[in-house]
């Protein structure tokens, strides 16, 4: 992910220091500083506040006093460049910053748990392949669904195992909301927290295993092991990585009330011995205001990739006992074979006392495919998608 460089945003500073006989400060090339803007002087000179020093500022771009700026060093010879960064605070740096971490792990799911499901752990010592052999037997066991016979109550259990909520669950169990034995059967079920455990007794173990190679002073005969080692942590921390970047889109969507921005929620599933990850994105009630202050009914989007229909994407919105729908897919044939069923998908819900309406149509795989987490990327903090 690559932020496009903000060159219409310079903030040019001047080494004119209002008090300098009071302030020493170190400005260096690379260095991350948040300020304030104190006083505007004209439409490009203002009077800034970077890292407690105050400076006579010129930039292109419009300021206001009380603005709070972020940017990065870019050079201070002859004079102070800074370029600024479209976040307004040091949380939204950071925020980015692990954005930009967690970014290269990115993948389904359902893809990450396929290969620690695979993983040989035939170097690692007997503790360590018990520890990772519950790890995966767990993994198959979520993994094992039946899609077409998949229950409202066994999604939500899926939803609660993904490891997405590990953090509210902790949360709660600290306001006294959880009894001690709710959140031991809670850490049991949490996919983040079986991933978290069994991380930190591998690397553990890599610890104890370089501290007897340098007492034997042989490194050769450990080589294996923590060779073996290293790829069981590397591939739990991928795993990790993915829940983690989920958390942190859709914490973001939740802080910043973004209207008509989905949350997401990730199910990975083996179709036959395919792992594969349907996505459901959530846009609750209070996500957005409707027209005359009407509040918008919640919104649901539903995609999977099946072997034999291929791309398939599900939009519904409720309103009350009623549910409208639209269905998705990338070839005529697949449409017609859907419409022939569509009565098989509405029985369920008008069994539960629903007035189901769906409608099946062709589009672009671009759309039933599309990943919609990526829009606030874009759109907020110019990020780019570049791959191969």
């Amino acid at each position: 992910m690559i932020p496009p460089q903000l060159s219409s945003t310079l903030l040019h500073a001047a080494l004119a220091y209002l008090n300098p006989a009071e302030r020493e400060i170190v400005f260096r090339e690379g260095d991350m500083v948040e300020g304030r803007v104190l006083k505007i002087l004209s439409g490009s000179q203002a009077v800034v506040r970077l890292g407690g020093v105050d400076l006579v500022a010129t930039t292109p771009t419009k300021l206001a006093e009380g603005q709070n700026i972020v940017g990065k060093i870019e050079s201070v010879e002859p004079e102070i460049t800074i370029s600024l960064l479209r976040g307004e605070s040091a949380r939204d740096l950071k925020e980015t910053a692990l954005m930009r971490m967690l970014m290269p792990s990115r993948q389904p799911l359902g893809a990450a748990l396929a290969r620690l499901a695979a993983l040989d752990t035939s170097g690692t010592p007997a503790k360590i392949r018990d520890t990772l052999a519950l790890l995966v037997k767990t993994i198959q066991q979520a993994l094992a669904l039946d899609f077409e016979k998949l229950t409202p109550d066994q999604a939500r259990e899926l939803l609660s195992r993904s490891g997405l909520f590990l953090e509210s669950t902790l949360k709660q169990a600290a306001l006294g909301n959880l009894t001690r034995e709710g959140l031991a059967a809670a850490l049991a079920s949490d996919g983040k927290a079986a991933l978290g455990k069994t991380l930190t007794s591998v690397e553990a173990e890599i610890a104890a295993t370089l501290k007897r190679a340098e007492s034997a002073k042989q490194g050769e005969p450990f080589a294996a092991e923590l060779r073996a080692l290293g790829n069981a942590a590397k591939t739990l921390r991928e795993a990790m990585n993915v829940i983690e970047l989920n958390q942190l889109l859709n914490a973001q969507v939740k802080e910043r009330g973004a209207e008509n921005q989905p949350q997401l929620f990730q199910i990975p599933w083996l179709d036959g011995q395919e792992a594969k990850t349907a996505r459901l994105y959530v846009t609750p009630r209070d996500g957005g205001k409707g027209g005359k202050g009407t509040r918008k009914p919640p919104t649901l989007v539903f995609m999977l990739e099946m072997s034999a229909l291929g791309p398939v994407r599900l939009d519904a919105r409720m309103e009350g006992k009623t549910i409208e729908g639209a269905v998705y897919v990338t070839a005529a044939d697949t449409a017609d074979y859907l419409r022939g069923r569509l009565p098989e998908l509405a029985a369920p819900l008008d069994r539960l006392g629903y007035a189901a309406r769906f409608t099946v149509s062709t589009a672009q795989r671009g759309f039933v495919t599309e990943e919609l987490e990526m829009r606030p990327l874009v759109q907020a903090r110019g990020m780019v998608d570049v791959r191969a």
